[in-house]
């Protein structure tokens, strides 16, 4: 797959701008169970939403009612997948979040008999900080493959360079593209909107972006190459 954007700036910034109400008057990524095979076998693994607490609405027991618009929710998404005959699901978000923003598969490593995934999620007002990650799995040969981060964003740890003014950042988006041909699979690509103290939250005073390449010797991706530019004339 020659695209992957799971969550472009310019959504970043529109989302800022419209909150999550507005966001979800659109049908979200994973309202369905996505299906996928990222460890090789026959079966199919299952990336799915689980809905944890309920809160504004008339329950706060799951299933909630997203129908009305004055319920919220806090949601986890997980990978399902078979371990040695039992269902196992594992949880690919650090904390819970409020809306899915991101969900779908991809190919990264250049080895299509298996996938690689991004999913996506944020929380609040302005849907600025979430998380987003890119993730796959690694079979140990036990029959029991496990969940890796191939590249994560959230709300504590940028994964770009600070501009000189800059105090805060938003999650921002990621995309996986092929910058050499004589590199075996695609480069990750970071973007980020980064924000000054006196900078209204739609328009960030910085984009900084960050190249990040597979190092097989960590089993990661590492950043060989970043660059910053203005939004706007001072």
């Amino acid at each position: 797959m020659r695209r992957l954007l799971a969550l472009p700036l310019l959504a970043v910034a529109a989302l800022a701008a419209a909150g999550p109400s507005q966001a979800q008057d659109e049908e979200l990524p994973l309202t369905q169970p996505l299906q996928l095979n990222v460890d090789k076998d026959p079966e199919l693994e299952t990336i799915r939403v689980r809905e944890v607490r309920c809160f504004g609405g008339q329950s706060e027991t799951p299933p909630c009612a997203v129908d009305d618009p004055n319920a919220g929710r806090d949601l986890t998404i997980e990978l399902v997948n078979v371990c040695n005959g039992v269902e196992k699901a594992t949880p690919l978000l650090v904390r819970t979040e409020n809306f899915v923003t991101a969900g779908e598969a991809v190919e990264i490593d250049g080895d299509t008999t298996a996938k690689e995934f991004i999913v996506g999620a944020t929380s609040g007002a302005s849907g600025r900080n979430g998380q987003l990650l890119a993730g796959a799995v690694r079979d140990k040969g036990d029959g029991c493959p496990t969940f890796k981060r191939l590249m994560s964003l959230g709300p504590r740890t940028a994964k770009t360079l600070k501009p000189k003014g800059a105090s805060s950042f938003a999650t921002g988006g990621l995309s996986a593209k092929s910058l050499r041909k004589d590199f075996k699979g695609k480069e990750i690509v970071v973007s980020q909107p980064w924000y000054r103290a006196s900078d209204a939250g739609c328009c960030p005073g910085f984009v900084s972006t960050s190249y990040y390449r597979y190092k097989s010797s960590t089993d990661s991706y590492v950043r060989f190459r970043s660059k910053i530019e203005r939004t706007r004339a001072e």
